[in-house]
Parts: structure tokens; sequence; C-alpha cells
């Protein structure tokens, strides 16, 4: 059910890029489980403090840019 797993993703923020398919796997995961997006730059143990729950499991997709 979508309370039963709670998921942290970690992600640059996509939704104004061409191929946004990370935004919409984000969006995908938001419509079958109970998951929070980090979309800002940030210490793995800083945001977790910061939720209120405990995730069963994080998922990063940080990209560093290349120019």
């Amino acid at each position: 059910m979508k309370e039963d797993l709670k998921v942290l993703y970690f992600v640059n923020d996509y939704k104004h890029h061409v191929v946004k398919n990370f935004y919409y796997f984000g969006v995908g995961l938001q419509n079958v489980c109970d998951c929070r997006v980090w979309n800002n730059p940030a210490n793995i143990h800083d945001v977790i403090e910061k939720l209120n729950f405990t995730p069963d499991f994080i998922f990063s997709m940080i990209i560093k840019e290349v120019l």
C-alpha cells in the first residue's frame, strides 16, 4: 500500500530540463509510496533529521553536471 513504503529520493532539480525522466520518476514514486523528494545539496544525516519519518529506502540520483 502507499503508506507502507517510505522513500527518500535525492535528485537534482530536473523539472525545467528537456529530458525530465528523473523528475517524472519522482512524481511516479509519490503516486505509489510515501516519498519525499529532496532537491537541495545537503548532508544525508541532516536531511533525515528534518523529515517527519524514517525512510525505508533512500534513492540517490545526484549527478554532477559537467559543462
